[in-house]
């Protein structure tokens, strides 16, 4: 199973997530309607996007997501902020990777395959 952490904003959010060789990959996608579809027609069937909750920033992602069944997961920050323990550094591209992170241990604990 393929994790996605997804740091979303009103204009566009990061994407983190690993290829099939288990190398780190980055994406921006501009949080519009082709802009997400595109993306999401790369997503494998098994996968699991896992989405920091901001409100109504990530509606979209999440119809789409459902429309396509795709799993989605909206997690509350404070969750994955205090599942991390002490950590330095912010930006979307690190806020992505933590989200990914998150959603993989989480994810591998309740063996979701």
């Amino acid at each position: 199973m393929q994790v996605y952490g997804i740091d979303l904003s009103m204009e566009k959010f990061d994407v983190n997530f690993t290829d099939s060789k288990g190398k780190e990959k980055k994406k921006q996608v501009k949080n519009r309607l082709s802009a997400i579809s595109k993306f999401l027609e790369e997503v494998s069937e098994d996968a699991v996007i896992c989405v920091e909750h901001t409100g109504s920033y990530g509606d979209l992602l999440v119809y789409l997501c459902n429309q396509l069944g795709i799993s989605i997961a909206l997690v509350p920050g404070y969750t994955i902020k205090h599942s991390l323990g002490m950590v330095k550094g912010k930006s979307d591209d690190i806020d992505a990777a933590r989200i990914r992170e998150y959603g993989e241990r989480f994810f591998d604990k309740l063996e979701y395959k």
